[in-house]
């Protein structure tokens, strides 16, 4: 299940993408700023709660049904969960539709995270560690494309490439 709010009529979407980001750089036009690579499929792959999928999960062209005051919140990571290569989220552009969810913002957060104890495992330790994601409130009924730009990087910090790719959101209510 999804992260609720305290009131259970407002729903957080959490979405999560995930990039093939070794194939994305290895085999295919890196892009820059400002004239990025669409991403070919099926190396991204769109991940939410499956009560609010329409169509496409753990696809490039996720569809997602929300209800107005939900919020959405997406992150991004790759195949190698950002040990090799980096995902990050760096433009929102609305692409067709009128505008039903507020512009997304970059946001970071500082949570606790559970770090295994090595003396003693079942008990784990936590770390506070800065957490970035994007985030947007759904307006009214309605549906859009958007699209997100994104950057791969490697350990060094070195933009490799970028690229975007353009999904969906439908308001239901």
């Amino acid at each position: 299940m999804g992260a609720k709010a305290v009131n259970d009529n407002q729903g957080i979407v959490d979405i999560l993408m995930i990039v093939d980001a070794e194939t994305l750089v290895q085999q295919y036009p890196k892009g820059t700023a400002d004239n990025p690579t669409v991403v070919p499929e099926p190396l991204i792959y769109l991940v939410t709660d499956s009560q609010y999928v329409d169509f496409g999960q753990a696809s490039k062209e996720l569809k997602i049904n929300i209800k107005t005051l939900d919020e959405i919140r997406w992150r991004s990571t790759t195949l190698s969960m950002n040990s090799s290569y980096y995902s990050l989220l760096y433009k929102f552009e609305l692409k067709n539709g009128d505008p039903i969810i507020s512009t997304p913002v970059p946001l970071l957060a500082k949570v606790q995270v559970p770090l295994p104890d090595m003396s003693n495992p079942t008990v784990p330790k936590t770390q506070e560690v800065e957490n970035y994601f994007w985030s947007s409130t759904s307006l009214s009924e309605g549906e859009i494309t958007y699209t997100f730009y994104f950057m791969i990087l490697d350990r060094d910090n070195n933009p490799l490439g970028y690229y975007y790719w353009d999904p969906f959101i439908k308001i239901t209510k």
